[in-house]
């Protein structure tokens, strides 16, 4: 996820971006993981504790994020230079062709 290692220095810590991106994968993997195996044993049992687990662990997720929020770095974006959706100059000083040129519309 870019937005999680954007919240460290790209030059001071990219140590930890690394371990970063390596924590954050080895967490969805062995979440998919544990899903695959855990859903299908609970199902077993009651096909409502199969839908309420995830639903739960979702929300968890979920209320977690909306309350840490207020702690991330944003950055505002940084404009373009020229209008590269509408025939501006492109990245590399390439022109960039819109549908309206190619089927020559208006």
């Amino acid at each position: 996820n870019v937005f999680g290692a954007k919240q460290y220095h790209p030059v001071l810590q990219s140590s930890l971006i690394q371990s970063y991106y390596v924590s954050f994968y080895t967490v969805i993997n062995v979440g998919a993981l544990a899903g695959i195996g855990l859903i299908p044993i609970l199902a077993q049992y009651s096909i409502t504790i199969a839908y309420m687990v995830p639903m739960g662990l979702l929300t968890i997720g979920g209320t977690c994020f909306v309350f840490r929020t207020p702690r991330y770095v944003r950055h505002p974006p940084r404009p373009r230079k020229g209008n590269v959706c509408c025939g501006g100059k492109a990245r590399g000083g390439l022109r960039t062709i819109t549908l309206f040129e190619i089927f020559r519309i208006g």
